[in-house]
């Protein structure tokens, strides 16, 4: 029973941030200048995601290894499936945050600080 907490919450975690990503989406963007600086940053972040998990993929693996035949085979997988857990929500709170951001100055623009603060904070500010 103790093993399933853990991934059940992380299962938890990452539905909601599913939700956040989908409350984002719906707030206007703004100026086609706006949607193009947005996806530059978007891009730049998943690059820069990308990268770190190549460097994570190894490391993981390697402490993964070194876990099994040291400790043991469970504590390992546990191990694994928390650095994914943690991998997927380092990717999607990257993306709603660099969603957020193009939308959290459009907010601020059209309707003022508290609708900025309303749309930053649901993206994870």
């Amino acid at each position: 029973m103790d093993f399933i907490i853990a991934p059940v919450l992380g299962v938890v975690a990452l539905l909601y941030a599913y939700y956040k990503a989908v409350t984002i989406n719906k707030v206007d963007m703004g100026t086609e200048r706006m949607k193009e600086i947005a996806t530059y940053i978007q891009e730049g972040s998943m690059a820069f995601l990308s990268r770190e998990y190549k460097t994570l993929v190894v490391f993981t693996g390697i402490l993964f290894v070194i876990l099994g035949f040291g400790i043991g085979w469970t504590t390992a997988l546990c191990f694994l499936i928390g650095a994914l857990f943690s991998a997927l929500a380092g990717f999607f709170g990257m993306r709603v945050a660099t969603q957020a951001n193009v939308r959290t100055t459009n907010a601020a623009m059209e309707f003022g600080m508290n609708k900025a603060l309303s749309v930053a904070f649901s993206g994870g500010a």
